[in-house]
């Protein structure tokens, strides 16, 4: 996406290096390795749902998952929700999503996106106060130069 929007400014006459990139990357991490499995499915389930949307054809045609996806369109339009995270394997999920615990992620966040945005949108839950003090503190570390 980003050479093409830079071939985009190029052509309108504007300043690429005045724009910002926001990137929504999917986010799995928990507090340790027995919690993030269950974040690592769910996170799992989301790609397979997204990947199953004809929308987003081109974005995982683009990194040699389009048969998958077609598979995965396949399964939705059928409505076996069940069987479509199973076609997501961990390549795939490596290749979409950023998976680590709460002292890994910021780095491993900053260093898939540094390069390419200037802000990151993601979710992650935070219901208790302890866990809204973990997400501060990943924040706090994004932000870090």
């Amino acid at each position: 996406m980003l050479p093409a929007a830079c071939a985009g400014a190029g052509k309108t006459g504007r300043d690429f290096s005045r724009f910002e990139m926001c990137a929504m990357p999917l986010v799995a991490t928990a507090a340790d390795r027995a919690a993030l499995a269950a974040r690592v499915e769910g996170v799992r389930a989301r790609l397979a749902f997204y990947a199953s949307t004809p929308a987003y054809l081109r974005a995982f045609e683009a990194l040699g998952y389009g048969e998958v996806a077609k598979k995965l369109q396949g399964c939705a339009r059928a409505q076996r929700w069940d069987e479509m995270p199973a076609l997501v394997d961990d390549e795939m999920l490596d290749a979409y999503a950023v998976i680590g615990t709460y002292d890994e992620i910021a780095a491993k966040l900053r260093a898939r996106y540094a390069a390419v945005a200037q802000r990151l949108d993601f979710a992650i839950p935070a219901a208790t106060a302890a866990e809204q003090a973990l997400l501060r503190d990943l924040v706090a570390a994004l932000r870090r130069d």
